[in-house]
């Protein structure tokens, strides 16, 4: 709404204190929203949820705290406390096998704590990890889907593998077959029943069964992560358990029956743990498959999917590259999802299992070789010299173990000798002691042995060289003699003086055993030593020739995949411009730029294994090595990407809170603690005769149905204008599709088109949604195809760019009419000779209405973006109920011909819908997007008129009377504490 003509708008430079008072009246709260840095900013809305805290007990203490207005203050310092924690949601999805629960455990620091080999389960439950703000350390809800899910799932899963006479079974299935997953689906929940008694069981009284179950909620605390493990286990888990190994069966006897396990009848597991990479508000989900027999769990999936704020793809590293998985996975259903969604920004890769490494294959394909060729000699030196110095510290250790025993030997003589010289002092005959039996090989003496080994390397013990084993005998003394040469004769006896100077000899000679024995001891440990670093220094130097090949394979994935990423991105907008305008499609005009998204691109390539080994929690494996720290393993990385996540919601959510609280702090402040020259600042609420708050209120109102009219006629001029030519090409195109299904089978490219008997009827009993070992099965989207690939460029265009843009402009606009009309009030005071010193102080205040704009256009923007989420997603099920009569006939199909009839069924039911169905499932969007519009622009107005209230409230404020001049020293004291607090971390970055 323009100015009156007979009161023109002043520029704002007409009102020369502007910036001034913008420094003489701004607070220390004011001067803190102009931050943008994450800790200062919370740091700032946690010291304001203590302020407005100590503010709401002044105003509820007071007497007057039960009118209006201080009832009102006193509401909305409430409301602002009770706000939510933002939740950014991160949903893995991955290939089978790719280690997807392995890496989520490593994210949140724990050993175990959600299931990694559960098989079949893994394929079907979906896993919400969150932050535990409860006392109990871990805690768990498991929900089951309701009883009318399960008897839908359950007559799929019986009709996979029962044949239609139900009187035999098909023991040749294999685990991965339909008929296999079904069984295993059903002899989990049933495991006492044989194939023959679930072939012939009631439906019913299965249900019956499982019925205390069925819609129910399990909560599970515990103390530790492997206690909360093993109780989920027991519901989840589908590995088959063995019989006990302790004791055999005989043939005879019965096998031990299965526990029962409910994982087919999980809906959910939610868990909640105190890791800190969800402390700041993020939520894991594993999404396991998105396509699932049980609608209950696939609705799940894709609700979690369409909710994401990120989406974490994994795959192995050493397939990541070579299958172009980054591409690949921008197939047509995922590309025009995430563009329908505006979601390309939302995606992040991650390449699992980095340790899984060939140093020698990843050396020559990476172009390692001369890099790593020195580090290699270097290993192969080394592992030279530690073969020479193991071979010196076998040969010591063997001449050790024969010194120790020849010590040992002279320790028995020299008491032999000592009884003897004991028995001739008492004046008893003694003899020589007995020898040893065995003959002394080569009749070496101690002393010439010692000699042998000292001219042999110059000391006492022996060299590094393979030498022959010695043993005591070869030590012995020449005057010993065998027992059997001599017989048993005890020769004469013997004189003191002799046994006194043999006692000496054997003395002497143990001396020098014992000497010896000490060196080679020393030696030993020496040599241990040098082997010991040599083997250290050898696997520091094997590490750093893995580190080298991991950290390339890493970087040379990580570009690879960013560009993967980026062409197919790429791909898809000429696909998309073609469709748009052929005509005028310029290939060397690029619509992005794409080397701009692959370096934006984030890939994570990490190592779970290596992660938990570096902090200890390895169950299994050893230290692992190839990561000089654990940041080599990239999961510090990917915690951080959870945590930045929430880093944007977060910083709007604190400014949010500051804004807010400013807002009702200053109103507060401006009815409390007015300037003394102003009893009341307008008079009758008017600025002037012609210009007043409903007048304010008519231009905005005006502005935002205006942007709200252009987002209507850009949907109906772009999407909708679309249309026809839409659906005309889908209805062209329908039997086309449908004879590709029907086409033989591809036994050499399964994705080429075709199926088998059983994967047809398997698609149809699901309603044209299933997905098997050779993918993901969609025949309501294959034939929406073509009719979505003309709509999805001017979907993404209205909703990705022209209505951020329209939005962008209405904040603007809204902005310039609440700054005209304050420069219209204070120039109406002057001229009314009036203090302008609270109309100074809302000038500042005038930056806070100003975001509280931008809040409500963002707030839109985000609703339509959610509205429009839920309504690219209502094509599909319109056309999937189009044809489910024909999917069920087709499913009910038996005996001799029956593939033949199938496909005819099909074709005909697809022939007789096609007129009618894509102009429905258009239809269905049109409307879906017209209330939506229209329900958001009732929204802005409300939202409009709740914010002019507050905004007239500051501009219309009287004087606090006598009576609150306690409740004002009070308020002024805690606002001026709190400014000082507010100024200071504005002032320091730190916070």
């Amino acid at each position: 709404m323009s100015m009156p003509r007979n009161s023109p708008m002043q520029p704002l430079s007409a009102y020369p204190p502007t910036e001034v008072v913008r420094q003489q009246r701004s607070s220390g709260l004011h001067e803190l929203l102009r931050r943008q840095e994450l800790h200062v900013v919370e740091a700032g809305a946690q010291e304001a949820l203590r302020l407005i805290n100590q503010v709401k007990v002044s105003l509820m203490n007071t007497s007057t705290a039960r009118t209006p207005g201080i009832a009102n203050w006193i509401e909305q310092l409430e409301t602002l406390e009770s706000r939510n924690v933002p939740r950014a949601t991160l949903a893995v999805v991955g290939m089978t096998g790719a280690g997807k629960s392995s890496i989520i455990n490593a994210i949140l620091d724990e050993d175990r704590l959600v299931p990694t080999n559960c098989m079949r389960a893994c394929t079907a439950v979906v896993t919400e990890i969150s932050f535990n703000t409860e006392d109990v350390p871990y805690r768990a809800e498991i929900e089951f889907i309701q009883p009318d899910e399960w008897k839908e799932e359950l007559t799929i899963l019986f009709a996979d593998f029962i044949d239609s006479s139900k009187k035999s079974f098909n023991d040749s299935i294999t685990e991965d077959s339909d008929a296999g997953v079904a069984y295993a689906k059903i002899q989990a929940i049933h495991p006492k029943k044989t194939k023959e008694e679930l072939m012939h069981a009631n439906i019913q009284d299965l249900l019956d069964e499982v019925s205390h179950v069925l819609g129910s909620t399990v909560k599970i605390e515990e103390s530790n992560s492997d206690r909360l493990f093993k109780h989920l286990q027991k519901y989840i888990d589908s590995k088959e358990k063995p019989a006990s190994t302790t004791s055999k069966a005989k043939p005879h006897e019965e096998q031990p029956i299965r526990d029962q396990k409910l994982w087919p009848l999980i809906k959910v597991v939610r868990i909640f743990v105190k890791a800190p990479a969800l402390e700041t508000g993020a939520i894991l989900v594993d999404l396991p498959g998105t396509y699932d027999s049980n609608a209950a769990r696939a609705a799940v999936a894709q609700k979690y999917l369409k909710q994401a704020t990120a989406i974490l793809i994994v795959a192995p590293i050493n397939r990541a590259v070579d299958n172009k998985v980054a591409k690949e996975l921008l197939g047509d259903s995922f590309k025009r999802q995430l563009r329908m969604d505006g979601n390309f920004n939302s995606v992040a890769f991650v390449c699992s299992k980095t340790d899984d490494m060939d140093e020698r294959e990843a050396s020559e394909s990476l172009g390692l070789r001369l890099e790593l060729e020195q580090l290699s000699y270097a290993s192969d030196e080394l592992g030279e010299r530690e073969r020479l110095l193991t071979i010196d510290l076998d040969n010591t250790q063997r001449t050790k173990l024969v010194y120790d025993k020849t010590v040992k030997d002279l320790d028995d003589q020299l008491k032999a000798w000592q009884n003897s010289h004991r028995d001739v002092q008492a004046g008893k005959e003694a003899y020589a002691p007995r020898p040893s039996r065995a003959k002394r090989p080569g009749g070496t003496t101690i002393g010439h042995f010692f000699k042998k080994l000292r001219q042999r390397d110059g000391s006492r013990v022996a060299s590094a060289e393979p030498a022959r084993e010695h043993s005591s005998e070869d030590l012995r003394d020449d005057g010993d003699f065998d027992m059997a040469q001599h017989g048993n004769a005890r020769g004469p006896p013997l004189e003191e003086a002799t046994i006194t100077a043999k006692i000496l000899e054997l003395q002497g000679k143990q001396l020098e055993a014992q000497a010896s024995r000490s060196e080679l001891q020393e030696r030993l440990e020496r040599v241990r030593k040098q082997r010991d670093d040599l083997r250290k220094e050898r696997a520091d130097n094997d590490s750093e020739i893995l580190a080298k090949c991991i950290l390339a394979r890493n970087d040379y994935s990580r570009k690879a995949i960013q560009r993967d990423y980026a062409a197919g991105i790429k791909e898809s907008d000429e696909e998309l411009v073609v469709e748009d305008d052929e005509a005028n499609f310029d290939p060397d005009v690029e619509s992005r730029d794409y080397e701009e998204i692959a370096r934006n691109f984030p890939v994570f390539c990490v190592s779970a294994r290596a992660y938990q080994s570096h902090n200890g929690r390895s169950r299994k494996d050893g230290p692992m090595t190839g990561f000089r720290s654990v940041w080599d393993t990239g999961i510090p990385s990917l915690q951080k990407h959870c945590i930045k996540l929430t880093e944007t919601d977060r910083i709007a959510r604190s400014r949010h809170m500051l804004n807010e609280v400013s807002r009702v702090i200053t109103s507060i402040e401006l009815s409390l603690l007015p300037e003394k020259n102003d009893q009341q600042m307008i008079v009758g609420g008017k600025i002037k005769e012609e210009y007043t708050f409903d007048d304010l209120l008519d231009s905005l109102t005006l502005k935002g149905q205006d942007a709200v009219q252009k987002i209507s006629q850009e949907m109906t001029s772009s999407i909708f204008a679309k249309y026809a030519l839409a659906i005309s090409s889908a209805v062209h195109q329908a039997m086309s599709t449908v004879e590709k299904w029907a086409m033989p089978v591809n036994k050499a490219d399964r994705r080429a088109g075709g199926y088998y008997y059983v994967e047809y009827k398997a698609i149809c009993r699901r309603g044209g949604t299933y997905s098997n070992q050779y993918g993901d099965h969609e025949w309501n989207e294959a034939l929406l195809q073509p009719m979505l690939r003309i709509i999805l460029p001017a979907w993404e265009r209205v909703f990705s760019r022209r209505v951020p843009q329209i939005l962008q402009s209405f904040t603007q606009r809204a902005n310039q009419l609440l700054t005209e009309f304050h420069e219209q009030a204070r120039h109406r005071a002057q001229e009314l000779g009036r203090g302008t010193e609270n109309l100074d102080r809302l000038f500042v205040q005038l930056e806070t209405w100003q975001v509280i704009f931008e809040n409500h256009t963002n707030g839109l923007k985000a609703a339509i973006k959610h509205s429009q989420k839920n309504a690219n997603r209502e094509f599909v099920p319109v056309v999937r109920a189009a044809l489910r009569v024909t999917y069920d006939h087709c499913a009910v199909q038996r005996g001799p011909g029956s593939l033949v009839r199938i496909k005819d069924i099909m074709h005909a039911g697809v022939d007789d819908k096609r007129l009618t169905m894509f102009q429905s499932s258009a239809n269905v969007v049109k409307n879906t997007l017209e209330a939506m519009i229209k329900t958001q622009g009732e929204v802005l107005k409300h939202k409009l008129n709740d914010t002019m209230r507050d905004f007239r409230h500051d501009y219309t404020t009287v004087q606090a009377t006598n009576q609150d001049l306690k409740l004002r020293d009070e308020v002024k004291r805690i606002l001026e504490e709190y400014d000082v607090i507010f100024r200071k971390l504005a002032e320091d970055p730190t916070g």
